[in-house]
């Protein structure tokens, strides 16, 4: 599990640095990219970093598959489509790397895909598998891949009601929920890809925040304190 952690930390520190945008020039995909003093040059492939500034120059200019795993709304693997983008393909992937891109990222929701009344967020085989199948095809084009959870953060209200997602909060109850959640389904996935490299990054949390300020009115600080810090603690070991 420590390699699981250090991916982790990593993901803390990266998903904030990592600027996922359309690739300007085509004609010359893999220019030299420097973070601090660290550089990265004419990567023919992503090489993992022995540290979250080495990992963030190696990555260079990343393409995010948005609106897909993320999507939520149906269950199983149709929720793929449920936001109206195409199934992902092998080709589309190698599309991407061709392009010039280093690194994929693929945002995943994962609340929608809990096995019903599963005390510990197992997740059903045919989504973790689906999504370990988009995965495997970046791997195999020498892409970083970083997957994270998404749209997992539920208002106050929604949470009374699940178990399955998490919410900044000030209700005692609703943080425990959610913090079980969070590990749990990180657990989960890490037992899938426990055997994979540094080149997999798991980015622990989207965006963490107050959904609509439903407790504070406000959706990066609540009371002082980031969102992390408010309503999260480490993932235990």
């Amino acid at each position: 599990m420590k390699s699981v952690f250090k991916k982790l930390s990593i993901a803390v520190t990266i998903c904030f640095s990592l600027i996922l945008a359309a690739c300007p020039g085509v004609n010359n995909p893999e220019p030299e990219i420097t973070a601090g003093t660290i550089t990265a040059t004419n990567l023919k492939e992503f090489v993992p970093g022995k540290n979250s500034a080495e990992m963030a120059a190696n990555m260079t200019i990343g393409w995010n598959l948005g609106n897909t795993f993320d999507a939520t709304g149906k269950s199983g693997v149709a929720c793929e489509n449920a936001w109206g983008q195409p199934t992902t393909t092998k080709e589309m992937i190698h599309g991407i790397r061709q392009a010039g891109f280093v690194t994929i990222r693929i945002p995943v929701s994962w609340h929608d895909h809990i096995k019903k009344g599963s005390s510990t967020y197992e997740i059903e085989e045919a989504w973790i598998n689906r999504v370990k199948q988009v995965v495997d095809w970046a791997m195999e084009e020498g892409l970083c891949v970083i997957i994270n959870m998404h749209h997992d953060n539920l208002s106050e209200a929604e949470m009374k009601n699940t178990s399955y997602g998490f919410d900044v909060t000030k209700d005692a109850a609703i943080q425990e929920k959610s913090q079980k959640y969070i590990a749990g389904v990180w657990k989960n996935v890490a037992e899938v890809f426990k055997d994979y490299d540094h080149s997999l990054v798991f980015e622990l949390l989207n965006e963490p925040r107050d959904v609509n300020g439903s407790s504070w009115g406000n959706e990066w600080w609540v009371g002082g304190k980031n969102a992390k810090d408010a309503n999260t603690n480490e993932v235990p070991p």
